[in-house]
Parts: structure tokens; C-alpha cells; sequence
């Protein structure tokens, strides 16, 4: 009989001495219940389990093998479907692919490339579905875990909890507890909370954000935050709680600049923080009215009055107009709060006499500046400025607390203030040598 023939003999009547089989193996550690049904490839050295999993019994010295209901338990570790499974010298098992393989913590179902360690992290070259705790992966490459701590390669989608949906995850850290999901990445973030509207992440080099699971609180670090018409852009740290029109508060640390996209141009805004902590918030259409904010630092938007309401230290900008009309993309600063205590209250609307801004101002230390080209007569002299041009003199600076409105002038002490039409504008550069009028044009 040649040792072919002895090997087909071997394998077709294994079942015939699997006790005394299974006890040989446990002489050489190891521990191995092989079911009937199965198959052994000596020439291997090669068990294969009903489901047509196979295991190359000497990578497994010092497991525990058993085969239950159509699957593979490795030290208790569930392999379904597997099409071969590898004891590694590091104590780790690699499975080539399986239909579902279930460890203590983590269920991987459609896997390939899966290596599972002693401590119970694993990597996965891909998986169509992978959950664990609260958390389910789906269409999954390059997947490591490590406990709460997971990094995603590639999938289109991360849910934790509820609703906390991530789309098109590229290369993430997830660090997930039983109340906050932590997300720090390269790339840009896209997650829906419990809303409808996606919030947009885009780091700065590792930057990080934080979600309290289902209730639409946010924490960020060096990037920039974008949901609905609002942005945030964070250097160091903000929380944001967001509602369902927009931002609703948030507390930033400099320097951090929000940013108000409008449908026209002529009523975007920013408001930048570079000096110490601000908080502000935004009252939306149809919102009910919120409490007036308190000094030191702090502020509130107010979209449905159209009026801004800022304390303390932060800057206010705006696009720069003529004739009520934008000139350009550009932001220029209209005011400037320098003390914790300043008070401005503000409108919104992109007129040039509201885009002027400001007509209450309390404090000693606050500039605010038009957002117009306008025609300004001081002391007999006409000017024209804008708040990023030169001065006409150290006078502009002015608190314009006494401002008031006659005959569409605005009118402040012994200055008159009023838009700067295009017929006026292009007389007024005429008259300007031609470093003047680039200063001009911008």
C-alpha cells in the first residue's frame, strides 16, 4: 500500500479513531474535541470541521479547540465559515476569511485578513459589518481595536448609540464610552446626530472632537466646524451645542472665529475671539427668546429681532460695501470690544447705515469702524474711508456712542456720515494719486 493510499484510508475512516486522535494531539498540547463529520490531512497535519473550516493543528499548542452547532471555538472564540484559521508564535489566531467571527467584545461578519490577540484587540483587512457595544462599523477596511479605542482605515459608515451616524470614515480614531464618542483624524468628519443635518469636521492637522452621545453636545480642537450656515474655525478648544437651525451656543477659547453664511452676501458676519474665553449664543426663526447675556464676555445673536447683543471682548466683521452693495468677499472689521465689560448692541441687516453697526456702545475701551465706503465730513473736511483703508484721522476711532440718524446721515459730533454712491466714488478717485486708489480698490 503506498502512503497515498495509507493517507485516503486515514482520512476516510477517521471517524473510526477520533477519540484516540483527539487524545494524541492533547499529548502535544493541544486541547481539541474534533466532531464527526470531520477531516485530517496528516501529510499536512491539517483538521478540517464539518463547515469546511480547516486549522493547521500544530499552530494551535495550547488551545482549546471545539466545534458546536456549525462552528469553530478557538479559546472561545467564535469562527463561522472560516476558510482556514492560523495559530501565530505571538499567541494571536489569523483567520484568512469567515462569514461571522464573535470574540468577547467585538462581532465581525463577511471578514477577511481577521487576526484576533491574546488581550482581545484585533485588526481586520475588511468586514462588511462589525459591532461591538454600541457601536456597528459597516463596510469596513483596515479596522484595528483595542478595548473602547477602535481606527478605521476606511468604511461607510460608523454608528454609535442611537443616531450618531459617521458617513465615508477615512482613516479615524474612534474612542468611545459609555456617554462620549471622541473622533481624532486627518481628514474631513462627516457626522449626523439626531437631527437630519449633517455637522462637518475638518481637522487641522490631528484635530479632535468630541460628542456627547445623543444630546447634540460637541467638543473641538484645531479644526474647523461647519453645520448649516454656520462655521466654526477652532486653534485650540471650543463646546458647541447644536440645535436644529444652526449652532444654538458655544464657548471659545482664542482664537476661534465664527462665521454666519446668509443667502445674500450683504448679511454674512463674522465674530472673532483672540483675546479670552467668549461665550455666545444664537436665538433662531421662531425660537423663543433667550436671557440677555451678563458680563464678563458674552453675547447673543439674535436672528429674529436681527440684532446682535455683544459684552465684553470680541470683534465683529462684515463685508465691505458701497452703494449697499458688496464689494468683495473680504471681511473688515466694524467693531472691536477691548474690555470684558463693553456693551454693543448691533443690527443685523445689511443696510449701510445698520452695516455701520453699532448704536449703543457702554465701556471705555471699544472701536468701531463702517463697513461702507462713505463720504465723511469732519470738521469741514470731506473724506472718504472704510475700515480697512487709511483713516482720515486719529478722530475716526470713535465710540459713536452719541450717534444719531436725520435725512439718511449718520451723525456723530461734528462728523456727518453718509453712503458713498458710484458717481461719487469714481469723482473721489479721480482726485487721488495712484497709491490712493489702489489703497482704494483693495
Amino acid at each position: 500500500m503506498t502512503d497515498a493510499d495509507k493517507d485516503n484510508l486515514y482520512r476516510e475512516n477517521f471517524d473510526d479513531f477520533r477519540d484516540r486522535f483527539d487524545e494524541q494531539w492533547k499529548d502535544d498540547g493541544v486541547d481539541i474535541a474534533s466532531p464527526h463529520g470531520s477531516l485530517y490531512d496528516p501529510q499536512a497535519r491539517e483538521l478540517t470541521f464539518p463547515d469546511g473550516t480547516s486549522v493547521p493543528l500544530d499552530t494551535m499548542a495550547g488551545r482549546r479547540i471545539e466545534y458546536s452547532a456549525g462552528k469553530v471555538f478557538i479559546d472561545g472564540q467564535v469562527y463561522t465559515g472560516a476558510s482556514s484559521i492560523i495559530g501565530n508564535p505571538d499567541g494571536s489566531v489569523t483567520a484568512d476569511s469567515a462569514s461571522q467571527i464573535q470574540t468577547s467584545t467585538t462581532g465581525l461578519w463577511d471578514a477577511a485578513g481577521v487576526t484576533v490577540y491574546p488581550d482581545g484587540s484585533l485588526h481586520a483587512d475588511q468586514a462588511g459589518v462589525i459591532s461591538s457595544g454600541t457601536v456597528q462599523v459597516i463596510n469596513a477596511a483596515d479596522f484595528r481595536s483595542d478595548g473602547d479605542i477602535f481606527t478605521v482605515g476606511d468604511a461607510d459608515q460608523v454608528i454609535v448609540g442611537t443616531c450618531l451616524d459617521y458617513h465615508d470614515v477615512t482613516d479615524t480614531t474612534f474612542d468611545v464610552d459609555p456617554g462620549y464618542s471622541t473622533t481624532t483624524a486627518e481628514e474631513t468628519i462627516n457626522v449626523t446626530d439626531c437631527g437630519s443635518e449633517p455637522v462637518y469636521f475638518i481637522p487641522t492637522g490631528e484635530g479632535i472632537m468630541t460628542i456627547e452621545i445623543d444630546a447634540d453636545n460637541y467638543n473641538i480642537s484645531n479644526g474647523t466646524l461647519k453645520y448649516l450656515s454656520d462655521t466654526l474655525v477652532v486653534n485650540d478648544t471650543a463646546h458647541v451645542e447644536i440645535g436644529d437651525k444652526g449652532i444654538h451656543c458655544a464657548t471659545l477659547t482664542p482664537p476661534s472665529t465664527y462665521y454666519y453664511s446668509a443667502p445674500d452676501p450683504k448679511d454674512d458676519f463674522a465674530l472673532h475671539d483672540n483675546i479670552d474665553d467668549y461665550h455666545i449664543c444664537f436665538r433662531r426663526q421662531d425660537d423663543p427668546e433667550m436671557p440677555a447675556p451678563k458680563p464678563p464676555n458674552d453675547g447673543l445673536v439674535d436672528f429674529e429681532l436681527k440684532s446682535l447683543f455683544l459684552i465684553g471682548q470680541i470683534q465683529y466683521f462684515r463685508h465691505p460695501l458701497i452703494s449697499d452693495t458688496v464689494l468683495n468677499l473680504d471681511f473688515s472689521n466694524v467693531y472691536d470690544g477691548r474690555n470684558p465689560t463693553t456693551v454693543a448692541q448691533m443690527t443685523l441687516s445689511g443696510s449701510y447705515l445698520s452695516a455701520f453697526n453699532v448704536f449703543d456702545i457702554n465701556g471705555l475701551s471699544a472701536v468701531s469702524n463702517p463697513a461702507e465706503y462713505l463720504t465723511i465730513v469732519e470738521d469741514g473736511t470731506t473724506w472718504v474711508s472704510l475700515s480697512h483703508l487709511r483713516p482720515p484721522s486719529s478722530n475716526i476711532a470713535l465710540h459713536y456712542n452719541d450717534a444719531t440718524i436725520e435725512n439718511n446721515e449718520l451723525r456723530s459730533g461734528n462728523h456727518t456720515i453718509q453712503p458713498l454712491d458710484d458717481v461719487k466714488l469714481a469723482e473721489y478717485a479721480a482726485s487721488l494719486d495712484q497709491e490712493k486708489k489702489e489703497l482704494m480698490m483693495g
